[in-house]
């Protein structure tokens, strides 16, 4: 198992990298602007807004998943009741 090292160890590892890379910003400024952090800005306007959703379309959505649901149940007791007359039926031919 290897040695597990602290932080500060970690921070003052002596590696020699063939290729060093010193971020610049394109104006020539010291920090690199990140994103999320720009200065520039917002406009205010948010053209992806979404349709606000409405009561209706709502209580109408769960009217018909409650609606499913009941057809499902009914379907299935349907079938059971069909296989199990079917069962009863080769069992009395017998």
């Amino acid at each position: 198992m290897a040695k597990r090292r602290s932080k500060k160890q970690k921070e003052k590892a002596k590696h020699q990298f063939t290729i060093s890379y010193t971020p610049t910003a394109p104006d020539g400024a010291s920090k690199v602007a990140v994103k999320r952090q720009t200065k520039t800005p917002s406009s205010g306007t948010n053209k992806d807004t979404a349709k606000p959703e409405n009561a209706l379309n709502k209580a109408e959505q769960e009217s018909f998943a409650r609606s499913k649901r009941e057809i499902v149940r009914s379907l299935g007791l349907a079938s059971l009741v069909l296989g199990l007359e079917i069962v009863i039926y080769l069992v009395s031919r017998r």
